[in-house]
């Protein structure tokens, strides 16, 4: 299982990290941790949603109490698709883009760790914009882990690594 604090900083770190955040994208609601977290700062004036199952956001009632209850958020746009495709067809620019913990070998998830991804969130991207992407440490043999890293600072030069006891951001 993944623990909340790892959502949370998907959320708060890359807002955190950027100077000015007026827009955000996230990739995937699960528990909602994530997108609560980018949620929670006010400075924002737009967040998009991206979710692959609808079926997900009728959870709403069960995590309100863990993630700040971010659907019922005015300034939140849900777009019910796949997430990577929506980032590949829209002409919007984010000054976030993060995405809730999904696991690389979850059957049809690994497309989220590759270099076509990263160009296409670079794309998506505003001049001072910032990615985020999860990566479990635990489960991966480091040749993985080490692939996924290097795959991710050929397309974002500027890479900071955040460390967690099982995970990395």
């Amino acid at each position: 299982p993944i623990d909340g604090h790892i959502q949370r900083l998907l959320g708060h770190v890359p807002v955190l990290m950027h100077p000015d955040p007026k827009s955000a994208f996230v990739l995937g609601m699960g528990t909602g941790i994530t997108l609560g977290a980018v949620m929670a700062h006010p400075g924002l004036e737009e967040v998009v949603l991206g979710e692959i199952e609808p079926a997900v956001l009728g959870a709403r009632p069960w995590f309100a109490a863990v993630n700040g209850d971010p659907l019922g958020d005015p300034r939140l746009r849900v777009r019910i698709q796949d997430g990577r495709n929506f980032l590949k067809t829209t002409a919007r620019r984010f000054d976030v883009i993060t995405a809730d913990p999904i696991h690389p070998w979850t059957s049809g998830s690994v497309y989220l760790y590759t270099t076509e991804y990263y160009r296409i969130a670079k794309e998506r991207l505003t001049p001072r914009g910032v990615m985020c992407q999860w990566l479990p440490i635990t489960g991966l043999s480091s040749d993985d882990v080490r692939s996924v890293m290097a795959t991710f600072a050929g397309v974002f030069p500027y890479t900071s690594l955040w460390q967690s006891s099982h995970d990395v951001l």
